[in-house]
């Protein structure tokens, strides 16, 4: 499996570079490398950021002209991945092996599998995409009429993983300083 982290955003809620926050004194992003590599075949980051220790294995970059992160999804998408894709936000500081493994274990092998929170809110930052779904849906973006991710993954019939209540914390991300203090 290839881990694609997304962590192109420009941190506007946080004020200042949210993936080098410490979290227990390493930077968020990195802490999200560490946690995904013993998981992932390869471990690629969508966005430019320097200095990380380890770094990923692969850098890509937005492509242009898609909205927010769609346009680190394209990007993965265009190298035809032989290996599934787990597409994770570089913004969750509370990632855990117990949280990624319920979730790896949950997830169809055949479907892209989004999970969904105890609020309804689809978590697509955090899905599993396998080969012949990330095929089709870069025949889909070849045809055009893309909106936004969520209606994108939603063309092809997700499986929406209800997200247990024992491992809601894994999925929260950091959007401002508050979150920081609140969540961790």
């Amino acid at each position: 499996m290839i881990a694609a982290v997304l962590a192109g955003g420009k941190s506007t809620r946080f004020g200042r570079n949210k993936l080098a926050e410490p979290i227990n004194g390493t930077p968020l992003l990195e802490r999200v490398f560490g946690q995904i590599r013993p998981y992932a075949t390869q471990v690629w980051m969508i966005g430019q950021q320097d200095g990380l220790e380890p770094g990923p294995d692969r850098i890509l970059y937005d492509t242009p002209g898609y909205p927010g992160p769609l346009g680190g999804v394209v990007s993965v998408l265009k190298e035809f991945p032989s290996e599934p894709v787990l597409f994770l936000a570089g913004d969750l500081p509370c990632l855990s092996d117990e949280g990624l493994k319920w979730f790896l274990h949950s997830a169809d092998p055949l479907r892209l599998t989004i999970p969904v929170t105890q609020e309804g809110n689809r978590q697509v930052l955090h899905s599993l995409c396998p080969v012949t779904q990330a095929k089709k849906l870069h025949l889909m973006l070849e045809r055009g009429d893309i909106r936004s991710l969520d209606y994108f993954f939603g063309l092809i019939d997700p499986l929406l993983l209800p997200v247990p209540q024992s491992h809601s914390r894994h999925f929260l991300n950091l959007n401002t300083p508050e979150d920081l203090i609140r969540d961790i």
